[in-house]
């Protein structure tokens, strides 16, 4: 039979399970008293038929190709499924809370992405039991239609950089916070009032407009009456307000939004360009040079509110010390207290100073130079009078009213002292030449060292700041007296013993010879006036004098003290007393035993070595006893016996001589006899 049975099942207990029970009775004939049973069981899964809603509220167009259908039913979570379909099947994806991958689980707030632009519809299917191909309910829900339009796609500015998520803070300068969202942004650094920027934005289709929200900032070709509006793609704004300037009005942007606009459908994009006007720094360079030479300069960036630059790249030359001086709160650098060492050299009074500036923007200067000019080195004008002769007789004489600055001589009214006390100066006295005021500073020894200490008025001019201010100066001058005049007297003993073959030198370092000893004297003393020689014996007495440079004089026997006195065109007179000349009077010679007469200037002919003779005779026989040559001259080596005999050579062999010599304080004669060897080379 057939029945109905309620359930009563709800969209939230949307599956149930009811078990059916069949029997059949059977009672025999033959056993009234017997009755016979059979059972069997059923199980039935009622699943509950869910209707389904579209529920979203979207319009019958959309610009773009992304639909939002935020509002289907819920599903209660028994196993039921739900998801949208669209009736062209152009759909490319769909998705739900960023989650792609659980197919057609979209919940309430499915997002599609349209193929094509076209009209379509969508419907929302819940499905109840089974499988998704072949479920057990299922029920569609009516279909929405929806056209989608073509939308414009904008870029306020190709190749700008890209603000993510921007926040501004700082907005009509008056420190306003808004949130922008992504923006593009640029900047223009500017060298001089000439502000102006060409917009570059990009649209692929429809009407393009630029629109600004402030003050501020023109566009060329801005549409009436309020001029914020232009159809202008690439237009130029202009601007006389920098956001890099303090206190701007603008802020640190100004704010302009692009705009394109599909005029068949009323589809629309807009972008955002941030773009900030700034100033490129001047870089310039303020300085205050030093008063006086040796003291400081000061030098800090120029003010440039416009520019509002906040990094400084200082580079000074030749050594500088830079010291943060000042924090001056109105400048955007400090103030640099720079000094330079003390060269004291007039070509190193200017120094080149040099500056890079640059802002937040980015904005940079270019490299500016200055050139800081020490005052000149200061030397009052003195005269010096030399000492001489060793003497404290010098002299400085300073001229009070007039010093010299690295060549130029500046009148200036000066004051000075000596700082030496322990030298005695004479009062002020007047000059009568000049009308000077003159300090003199009398007796004065030679290399003596006076510190005079110099105060002058140094005028300021333009280039140091405070125009016509007076600044006492202090230098101390290092005053050298010179010694003029002065001699010394030198004996060259090394050149007397090097052109005299007849001295040497003893083991006490006096020259000696023999007697009778002929002697240069020589000195060492080229600068002298006047030379004076004298030679005293061993007891003192002067038995000799010269004025001659180079005199000569002959020794006999016995010691000698020689004095050299020189005198200086000055004056000044230098003596040198030498230890001795020791003359011996011992006699001697020396007779050669073999000679080789070949004219090589050596040994060429035979000739005795001998000291201190008075008398000399030679003779050279052959074997046979006949005299070949005779001589009586001992000191000329040229004076022996030359080997040949009648103007012939004499053949090679053996000879002999007789030498009789008697010595310079001998009584008696000596005589000697021997033989030597003639010897010549084979030819």
């Amino acid at each position: 039979d057939a029945f109905v049975y309620d359930l009563g099942l709800s969209e939230q207990s949307c599956v149930d399970t009811i078990q059916f029970v069949w029997q059949q009775y059977a009672q025999g004939s033959d056993f009234p008293t017997v009755q016979c049973v059979a059972k069997d069981t059923m199980y039935v899964f009622f699943h509950a038929d869910i209707e389904a809603e579209n529920q979203t509220n979207v319009p019958d167009s959309i610009c773009g190709r992304f639909i939002d259908l935020n509002s289907a039913q819920n599903i209660p979570n028994c196993g039921a499924i739900g998801y949208w379909i669209d009736s062209l099947h152009t759909v490319n994806s769909w998705w739900q809370d960023d989650n792609h991958t659980i197919p057609y689980q979209y919940g309430n707030n499915a997002i599609a992405e349209s193929g094509a632009y076209n009209t379509n519809s969508f419907a929302f299917v819940v499905q109840n039991g089974g499988t998704v191909d072949n479920p057990v309910c299922a029920d569609t829900s009516v279909f929405t239609t929806v056209t989608f339009l073509h939308k414009p796609q904008v870029d306020a500015c190709l190749g700008c950089d890209l603000l993510e998520d921007t926040i501004l803070h700082n907005v009509n300068g008056i420190g306003n916070t808004i949130h922008i969202g992504n923006a593009r942004t640029d900047t223009v650094c500017l060298k001089d009032n000439n502000a102006f920027y060409l917009l570059n934005p990009y649209k692929n289709l429809g009407d393009g407009s630029w629109s600004k929200s402030l003050n501020g900032i023109d566009f060329a070709n801005g549409i009436a009456p309020t001029y914020n509006v232009t159809q202008v793609d690439n237009d130029t704004i202009y601007t006389n307000i920098y956001n890099s300037a303090q206190g701007n009005a603008a802020g640190d942007y100004y704010i302009l939004v692009w705009k394109a606009e599909n005029s068949s459908n009323g589809c629309a994009d807009a972008d955002t360009l941030l773009i900030s006007f700034a100033k490129k720094p001047t870089g310039a360079i303020n300085f205050r040079r030093p008063f006086c030479y040796g003291q400081e300069a000061l030098i800090w960036a120029e003010l440039d509110y416009d520019a509002n630059p906040t990094n400084f790249q200082w580079s000074i030359d030749d050594d500088a010390t830079i010291v943060n001086a000042v924090a001056d709160a109105t400048t955007p650098d400090s103030i640099y207290s720079v000094t330079w060492p003390q060269y004291n050299d007039c070509d190193r009074l200017m120094h080149e100073v040099r500056l890079i500036s640059s802002n937040d923007w980015g904005c940079k200067s270019s490299v500016v130079k200055e050139y800081v000019e020490e005052p000149p080195l200061i030397t009052p004008q003195y005269v010096n009078t030399d000492a001489t002769c060793s003497q404290a007789n010098g002299m400085i004489k300073v001229l009070n009213d007039s010093i010299v600055a690295c060549g130029d001589t500046l009148n200036y009214q000066i004051l000075h002292k000596w700082l030496d006390s322990t030298i005695p100066s004479f009062p002020d006295q007047i000059d009568n030449g000049n009308n000077a005021i003159i300090d003199s500073l009398y007796n004065a020894s030679p290399s003596d060292t006076s510190w005079l200490e110099v105060t002058y008025t140094s005028i300021i001019t333009s280039d140091t700041g405070w125009i016509g201010a007076q600044v006492q100066c202090k230098d101390t001058i290092e005053v050298i007296v010179d010694n003029s005049g002065l001699i010394d007297a030198i004996i060259d003993d090394g050149r007397m013993n090097d052109l005299n073959n007849d001295l040497s030198f003893d083991n006490q370092g006096n020259l000696t010879g023999y007697a009778p000893l002929d002697v240069t004297l020589y000195h060492n003393t080229p600068d002298a006036k006047q030379y004076k020689w004298i030679i005293r014996d061993e007891d003192g007495n002067v038995i000799w004098d010269s004025k001659a440079p180079y005199p000569n004089y002959t020794f006999a026997k016995g010691s000698y003290q020689i004095d050299l006195v020189a005198t200086s065109k000055e004056g000044c007179i230098d003596t040198t007393l030498y230890k001795f000349i020791i003359v011996d009077s011992e006699s001697f010679i020396k007779i050669p035993n073999v000679f080789t007469p070949n004219a090589d200037g050596s040994n060429d002919y035979f000739q005795v070595y001998a000291k201190s003779l008075k008398a000399f005779k030679g003779v050279v026989m052959n074997r046979w006893g006949k005299v070949l040559y005779e001589w009586t001259d001992w000191t000329t080596p040229e004076a022996g016996w030359d080997g040949k005999i009648a103007g012939d050579e004499a053949a090679p062999g053996v000879y002999y001589y007789i030498i009789r010599w008697k010595g310079m304080y001998d009584e008696e004669e000596t005589e000697e006899k021997g033989t030597f060897e003639l010897v010549r080379s084979k030819k």
